[in-house]
């Protein structure tokens, strides 16, 4: 089993994909299984990667038509959580950066050169009318 495993990670890499490990012959009895589903499922998740398990049987059909639905769910939690990932770690970046753009908040300029005439104008306003 361990050549599998060895084979499967050497082809993906550092890629990431879905993958549904699929175990055939579900309608066997126990005593004529080649690998129990305890197995089967411990296989799948020794891979280290997102990896299913579904047990199907061709012979009655059971679970054929769940293993497609089931690896499209698994890419597409896959691509959500490598996207969850990617915003996570973009956006201490992105908030270093504007951090370090911002400039010190200041009142804008139209208002410091224009408080002192204002307040001048209004001053003599009332000097004059009273």
């Amino acid at each position: 089993m361990s050549t599998v495993t060895d084979v499967i990670r050497d082809s993906l890499g550092a890629r990431e994909y879905g993958f549904v490990l699929v175990g055939n012959k579900s309608d066997c009895r126990d005593d004529e299984r080649q690998v129990s589903w305890a197995e089967g499922h411990r296989l799948a998740a020794s891979f280290r990667i997102r990896c299913s398990f579904i047990e199907t049987s061709a012979k009655k059909g059971d679970n054929v038509n769940r293993i497609f639905p089931q690896l499209g769910r698994d890419v597409l939690k896959l691509r959500w959580l490598m996207q969850q990932h990617r915003e996570q770690t973009e956006k201490p970046a992105a908030v270093d950066q504007t951090a370090n753009r911002l400039p010190v908040k200041r009142p804008p300029r139209w208002k410091t050169w224009t408080r002192p005439w204002f307040h001048r104008r209004s001053v003599g306003r009332k000097a004059s009318v009273a």
